[in-house]
């Protein structure tokens, strides 16, 4: 667990390991720097996910929230089948799960602070993870 919060100093992200940070991304507003490394966590946790044998070749990512992030879009270009859910432009996790759909990684970046029933949440979560799959949790930390 890296103890990532909107508070730390620009001295204290620099401590971080810079091999774990995404470093060429473009920020959208309100994005903090802490967000490299939880997206280059998230990009390790999807190299160690990769499915082998006859499916996609980057396999299938759900985004969950994303729709403001630039990992949905970094994941397409490594070769993953992206799905993002996000109710601020398109449908609930609640209807993606009914759908009948699974993915190989669900990445979930600073969004389960923001939800209500965390233990129905996280059920969900797990539902739409295929076996073998990846859930990928990161969660604001405030002082």
């Amino acid at each position: 667990m890296l103890p990532l919060t909107k508070f730390m100093a620009a001295g204290d992200l620099a401590a971080l390991a810079p091999e774990l940070a995404v470093v060429d991304i473009l920020f959208g507003e309100g994005q903090h720097p802490a967000r490299r490394w939880e997206y280059g966590l998230a990009l390790k946790a999807a190299e160690q996910t990769k499915p082998q044998g006859p499916r996609l070749p980057g396999g299938s990512a759900l985004d969950i929230g994303g729709a403001g992030s630039p990992l949905g879009g970094i994941l397409l270009e490594a070769g993953w089948t992206v799905h993002v859910v996000d109710p601020r432009v398109n449908y609930t996790l609640h209807d993606y799960s009914y759908s009948g759909r699974a993915a190989d990684l669900v990445v979930c970046v600073s969004v389960i602070e923001h939800v209500l029933y965390l233990e129905v949440f996280i059920a969900v979560l797990v539902r739409v993870v295929l076996p073998a799959g990846t859930l990928f949790l990161t969660s604001d930390c405030w002082d």
